[in-house]
């Protein structure tokens, strides 16, 4: 459609219906509904779905619940060994760091020190 020209018809139209909208909270509605009776119907339905995807979606929500598990509870230990002639340089790293990590630093220190002195 194109458009209504703005002529003074059709903008006094505008004008009376802005009012006329904001002024019908001042009067009351001119139909009254009121209820006279109710029927109530009820129904059931059944659907029947296939979903041949369904073993790969919940592997996948286990996998994920086990990976969440693992991130929280599982402590993931790094040790770098650098060899060259004549010393050897140990270093551990952790990403949660507790008192266990030391004791380990120093007995895979101890055992690397025992591998190169044997070699």
């Amino acid at each position: 459609m194109k458009p209504i020209t703005l002529d003074s018809r059709h903008y006094r139209f505008l004008l009376d219906s802005l009012v006329a909208v904001s002024a019908m909270h001042d009067y009351k509605a001119p139909v009254f509904l009121q209820l006279t009776g109710f029927d109530q119907v009820q129904a059931s339905g059944l659907q029947l779905t296939r979903s041949p995807g369904k073993t790969l979606v919940y592997l996948g929500s286990l996998m994920l619940v086990l990976g969440i598990i693992l991130m929280f509870y599982v402590r993931e230990v790094r040790l770098w060994v650098r060899v060259r002639a004549g010393s050897v340089r140990v270093a551990m790293t952790s990403n949660r760091h507790n008192r266990d990590l030391d004791n380990d630093f120093a007995r895979q220190s101890d055992a690397i020190k025992q591998l190169a002195r044997g070699a």
